[in-house]
């Protein structure tokens, strides 16, 4: 429950983030009950966040259920973990998930993920 009061205070103060809106679930069960009540034509999820501790089911299994659904293969998913090892990025990554957030979270680095998930560079690019 920190991480999401941590995610409530980033988007209402820092001004990068007051433009999109926050939706928050405390567990997979109810994230994937959230998605999974949208109808067709309904806005979905720009980008999605996933803590790879979530209550009831890991991260990586949702990511797995996320991007095997057509509905929300193509949502960039962050997955955000207490530790970075090269093994657990490549698994990450493996998974097809877009990027990785190191906690404790630093408001730079959540600002940057998600700018970066959702205008993504082109190829070539820089």
């Amino acid at each position: 429950m920190a991480l999401l009061k941590t995610y409530n205070q980033l988007f209402s103060s820092v001004k990068d983030l007051k433009t999109l809106e926050l939706v928050t679930r405390s567990s997979a069960e109810l994230a994937h009950g959230f998605l999974a009540s949208k109808r067709s034509g309904e806005k979905k999820p720009a980008v999605i966040i996933l803590d790879i501790h979530l209550p009831g089911m890991h991260a990586l299994t949702f990511l797995d259920i996320l991007k095997s659904d057509v509905r929300w293969r193509n949502i960039p998913i962050i997955i955000s973990a207490g530790s970075k090892s090269n093994a657990e990025i490549a698994l990450v990554r493996s998974r097809r998930a877009c990027d990785f957030l190191l906690k404790p979270l630093q408001t730079r680095a959540v600002v940057g993920k998600i700018n970066q998930a959702l205008w993504p560079r082109p190829a070539g690019w820089g």
